[in-house]
This record gives C-alpha cells, sequence and structure tokens, in this order.
C-alpha cells in the first residue's frame, strides 16, 4: 500500500492535471535516472509523477481524491511512504519518505 502526502499547492496542482487528463488516468510515481549510468559517476534517481494508467503489478492508493500507482519492483528501494510538493518550477516533485538508498 502507498501512504501518500503532499502540500496544499501540490494537491491543487495535481487536481488541475488530472481534471484536464479526464477518463481513467491516474498518478504513477515514477523514476528517472540522470547521469553517466554505464560509468557510474553522478547517477542521481529522481522520483517524479506522471499521468499513466494502471498496469498488472503496479501497486494502488488513493491520496486527496486521487488515484496513484507505482510499480512493485520500485517499493523495494523506495518504502512505500511519499511526500509531493512543488519544484522551483511549480512541478510536482516527490520525496521517498523511507528510501533504502540516497
Amino acid at each position: 500500500m502507498l501512504n501518500i502526502t503532499f502540500t496544499n499547492e501540490a494537491r491543487k496542482a495535481l487536481h488541475s492535471f488530472l481534471d484536464k487528463e479526464g477518463g481513467a488516468a491516474c498518478f504513477r510515481l515514477r523514476e528517472f535516472v540522470s547521469g553517466c549510468v554505464s560509468c557510474r559517476n553522478d547517477v542521481r534517481r529522481i522520483l517524479r509523477v506522471t499521468l499513466d494508467a494502471p498496469e498488472e503489478n503496479d501497486v494502488t492508493a488513493e491520496a486527496g481524491g486521487m488515484p496513484f500507482v507505482m510499480e512493485a519492483l520500485l517499493l523495494a528501494n523506495y518504502g512505500n511512504s511519499f511526500f509531493i510538493s512543488l519544484d522551483r518550477n511549480n512541478m510536482p516533485a516527490v520525496t521517498a519518505l523511507r528510501a533504502l538508498f540516497h
């Protein structure tokens, strides 16, 4: 089970994104990797929120009246508690509260 909390500003922004999308969309917590992955220099793992559709092996949750999903395999690295705020560009940024690595 996912435990997701967010700032009021992030909640409003997410609701706005979902209202524009409509249909059966949900928010996916997704990992992005930046840097030189093959040489392992300056590799950064970043969590973000994207609009998507649920898949078979997803863990699902509802937070703030909105549906969220995350690939079950990512929970092993990030745990199940997340905080969503807005970054300096007013885009949702995700922080894993119990990540097993940094």
